[in-house]
């Protein structure tokens, strides 16, 4: 599986190259020609990030057909949506987006509040400026909130999701997955920066079994919930082994054990994303 539905009509592709975090406020250019020479199609920014002109370059440099490419970038409430909108897609030099994502329940605060900040972005997808909507960092009781005025569900969440946050964050997952909203994790490889030794060791354990990375075991233990990775590498390796992920899965008590042990922990490294919600 190298792709996921989504709730009204097309894909989402698994892995996502992510500028932001260790590109944040830098050239992303290099890194998304490399992605992009390696094969990987979803490249995911935002206007908070720095980086849109980089990676606009980046895609016209390419040579990469549109039709192949599905790229997402976020509003962060600078301005009005349409204008940064623009902004946006000038910046990246594309006619049309494939996903464009509220980056923070607060940032409508520019446009409006929730109800007119989603109005809009429903505007821009009739339109056929965007293809798929979505949001980030939303919790439960914002995903709520949205739904009592909006006429299209978001069709994707983006939030910071692994095996050592996932205490944290299954309920938002599950009520995501009830309403038929992909949930897309960042961070998801925060687990092996700062390694507990029993979750580490599983990871070691189901490498070998599965001839696999302990970051490619966690891109599995994703892929089993069909939750999308954005991730971000420079090596060749890394994006090599992209490839027998997707031609891999992971067996249900494989994926069981990861879970149960990383709700041992609460290792969350952007808790202000996630501030309302309660374990």
């Amino acid at each position: 599986m190298s792709e996921i539905s989504l709730k009204y009509n097309g894909t989402i592709p698994f892995i996502a190259f992510g500028t932001g975090t260790s590109l944040f406020k830098q050239s992303a250019y290099d890194g998304v020609r490399q992605a992009l020479n390696k094969g990987v199609r979803h490249i995911d920014t935002a206007q908070i990030y720095g980086n849109e002109d980089s990676v606009g370059q980046a895609l016209k440099d390419s040579g990469v057909s549109r039709s192949e490419l599905f790229i997402a970038t976020k509003y962060g409430g600078g301005r009005d949506v349409r204008s940064e909108f623009n902004d946006s897609l000038r910046k990246l030099q594309l006619e049309y987006l494939d996903l464009y994502i509220v980056h923070w329940p607060k940032v409508v605060e520019q446009s409006g509040g929730l109800a007119a900040t989603w109005s809009e972005f429903e505007k821009l997808k009739s339109e056929g400026l965007v293809k798929h909507i979505g949001v980030s960092n939303f919790d439960n009781n914002d995903l709520d909130e949205l739904l009592k005025t909006a006429k299209e569900y978001p069709e994707v969440n983006q939030i910071e999701l692994g095996p050592t946050c996932w205490k944290k964050v299954e309920h938002i997952y599950k009520r995501n997955a009830e309403l038929g909203i992909v949930v897309e994790a960042y961070g998801a490889l925060a687990a092996l920066t700062s390694p507990k030794s029993d979750l580490d060791n599983l990871f070691s354990q189901l490498g070998e079994k599965y001839g696999l990375s302990k970051g490619a075991i966690i891109l599995l233990w994703l892929k089993s919930h069909k939750i999308v990775a954005v991730t971000t590498t420079s090596k060749d390796e890394r994006f090599e082994e992209y490839n027998k992920v997707y031609a891999s899965t992971l067996e249900e008590v494989d994926g069981e054990a990861i879970s149960k042990l990383g709700k041992q922990y609460l290792d969350v490294k952007f808790p202000e994303h996630l501030s309302n919600v309660v374990v």
